[in-house]
């Protein structure tokens, strides 16, 4: 039986809503929400595939506490949506950290933004948490972001990693180096940030290699936003 693992996704902007929700290249704030909780939820139900046991840190802007569309959230087993005040959400992170090595589980946390990891990605990363050395699995997105890292062992400097997830691979990397582990370092997914990463991942949804990273009813929620934004293509 695969070992327990936490798992968390920090969310630092709004995303359910829609009047809070910043503009991603030139979309409709309704657009540009759904983009985003879109790419959220479909990492959630890839993840909610594992065969481990597994419980889910979603922490959310404080602005999102009772948005439209939160409540599909509920749909998860194993899932804690928390929420954050603008200056407190490293206090929070630790607090996860804390409860994370009370437990005695590895880590691992996914990037929101995300599209392109699969069940087997994810629990290749895990089986490398289950090393006895102290190690820190990070997953490059091809794009030159993180998709997502993987702790086995916990220390107060991986708050800095966390809160930074969403910077450049190459901004978070000297962070990384400061820990007291072994960095593992593959390879997999795509960061969606701009108007390329959106055609991008046009392309890879349209290819056979996305079955198994999205599913059918979310790659057609997807499609609705490449119909609506198809000059992005």
């Amino acid at each position: 039986m695969p070992r327990p693992i936490n798992v968390l996704f920090y969310v630092p902007q709004p995303v359910f809503n829609q009047f809070e929700v910043g503009n991603f290249e030139g979309f409709a704030k309704s657009s540009s929400s759904s983009l985003w909780k879109n790419l959220l939820i479909n990492q959630i139900e890839v993840i909610s595939l594992l065969k481990s046991d597994f419980t889910i840190f979603a922490l959310f802007h404080q602005f999102d506490i009772g948005a439209d569309g939160l409540d599909e959230l509920q749909r998860f087993d194993n899932i804690e949506v928390l929420f954050f005040e603008e200056g407190n959400q490293g206090e929070i992170l630790r607090e996860i950290i804390e409860e994370t090595r009370g437990n005695q589980k590895p880590l691992m946390v996914v990037n929101p933004l995300m599209m392109g990891l699969n069940i087997k990605i994810y629990e290749n990363l895990i089986k490398l948490l289950e090393s006895k050395e102290e190690i820190s699995a990070v997953i490059r997105s091809v794009n030159g972001f993180i998709s997502a890292i993987g702790f086995n062992y916990f220390e107060q400097r991986q708050t800095s990693v966390i809160s930074n997830l969403h910077q450049h691979y190459n901004k978070l990397l000297p962070l990384i180096m400061e820990l007291d582990s072994k960095p593992l370092l593959q390879s997999g997914g795509i960061v969606v940030k701009n108007a390329h990463d959106f055609k991008e991942l046009y392309i890879f949804l349209s290819s056979k290699e996305s079955v198994h990273a999205c599913s059918y009813e979310m790659h057609d929620r997807f499609t609705e936003l490449f119909v609506e934004y198809k000059e992005y293509l």
